[in-house]
């Protein structure tokens, strides 16, 4: 399976089973970084369960990938309806889109670093409670 193929796996396993499911993709010493945080593997399947709780329709879609030796960058978006408490915001109701950019280390077939920038602010604008000038 190639880098491309094991990124839509992964996501299509996360639809279809929740946010577990990508332990069967990430190594033991996984490493996730992004503007605020670095996180291990289990944090990060924590802090995607907890968007999961949040957003229970929450369905993630791999828009583009490229693909360069062992790494893979990959366009992602993600729309749910917020039902439950997020960021400490109360449930709108609201359906929100995130969008973002992960670059992927891969080796031995499972993914051990990634890098990722996502619209969160976008997000919290659209549950109103972050207004953009």
């Amino acid at each position: 399976m190639t880098n491309a193929e094991l990124i839509r796996a992964m996501w299509d396993a996360v639809n279809e089973g929740g946010p577990e499911r990508m332990r069967e993709f990430l190594a033991e010493n996984y490493i996730r970084r992004d503007a605020d945080h670095e996180f291990t593997r289990e944090e990060w399947v924590a802090t995607l369960s907890a968007r999961w709780e949040a957003f229970p329709d929450n369905h993630s879609n791999v828009v583009d990938v490229i693909e360069d030796g062992d790494k893979a960058a990959y366009r992602w978006e993600a729309v749910g309806r917020h039902r439950q408490t997020y960021e400490r915001v109360p449930p709108t109701g609201k359906q929100v889109k995130a969008q973002g950019i992960t670059i992927s280390r891969f080796e031995n077939g499972r993914i051990v670093e990634e890098w990722a920038s996502w619209n969160k602010s976008s997000v919290l604008h659209a549950l109103g409670v972050l207004p953009i000038a």
